[in-house]
């Protein structure tokens, strides 16, 4: 990887933030706490409820209704920011910026298999194009300040989308990592 590869991974933190900011900013001049119908409750009302006395108690999560994996994130959070739902947005919308990092890894990977003449500059300006698609794309800014678990679903399933993705293309010459994640 050339001067492109370099630009490539310089352009990443800015995808990142190309989500977030905007859609943070929002929700900070609307006041808005990320609280909005009954799911986002039940998923706050649970992190920072039961999940986090668990937590502070060493003892296995109490039953919910939906994987705890998002609340978990929330409940971790709560330690930093405190018991607010805050918390939540928070995790959401860094969910948001690392969907829109993964998409760009993941078009990163997949793109030579696409670009038939393997142009320096498609494989460049592709990627980044697909992660601004979803860095700038109005429903992830929305998903990204309410606290429920769509973003955190849509980064994991792009991140896991792309490590599956590098693995087979360098196979077990990379090690099992890739496929693991």
């Amino acid at each position: 990887m050339g001067g492109e590869g370099r630009f490539f991974r310089l352009a990443l933190p800015l995808l990142f933030l190309a989500a977030v900011v905007p859609a943070g900013a929002l929700a900070a001049a609307g006041r808005f706490d990320g609280l909005y119908g009954q799911d986002p409750y039940a998923y706050y009302d649970y992190a920072v409820g039961p999940l986090r006395a668990s937590l502070l108690h060493l003892r296995p999560p109490p039953a919910f209704y939906w994987p705890p994996g998002y609340p978990l994130l929330v409940a971790l959070a709560s330690f930093v920011v405190g018991a607010r739902p805050l918390a939540g947005q928070i995790v959401s919308l860094v969910a948001g910026g690392l969907a829109a990092v993964f998409a760009a890894l993941l078009a990163h990977e997949v793109w030579p298999a696409l670009d038939a003449r393997g142009g320096a500059r498609a494989r460049l300006y592709g990627p980044l194009l697909a992660g601004l698609a979803v860095a700038l794309c109005g429903q992830v800014w929305q998903s990204s300040v309410v606290v429920m678990a769509d973003t955190a679903g849509l980064a994991a399933a792009t991140g896991g989308a792309w490590a599956l993705a590098r693995y087979g293309r360098r196979g077990d010459s990379g090690g099992p990592g890739w496929l693991v994640l």
